[in-house]
């Protein structure tokens, strides 16, 4: 159970110039059979994405508590840089997460 003062789980991938000089993308992540009860996003996918995340699978996660305000959340912008493609959220519980499923940016 992830009960935390942020992000329960945060994926990342490089920020600013460096993450771009870099360019290792985080990918191939599996989270399952996982309880997050407490602040802002369950699984947090950013800021940091300059190096790119891709093949994100969320299954079998049970979210929902106070505070808890996004299930799986994609939290970016167009300035960092990065792409997120095939990221999956599936069979997953929301509890009392009042922007509950997969939220992503507007841009």
């Amino acid at each position: 159970m992830f009960d935390v003062g942020d992000d329960c789980i945060a994926i990342k991938a490089g920020r600013g110039p460096h993450g771009r000089r870099v360019g290792v993308p985080c990918e191939d992540v599996l989270i399952d059979d996982c309880d997050m009860r407490y602040r802002y996003g369950s699984v947090a996918i950013g800021t940091d994405t300059t190096g790119g995340i891709r093949n994100v699978f969320v299954r079998r996660c049970r979210w929902g508590g106070p505070g808890l305000y996004f299930g799986d959340y994609i939290k970016t912008n167009s300035v960092r840089g990065g792409i997120i493609p095939s990221s999956r959220c599936g069979t997953s519980r929301s509890g009392t997460a009042p922007s509950s499923g997969c939220s992503g940016p507007t841009w």
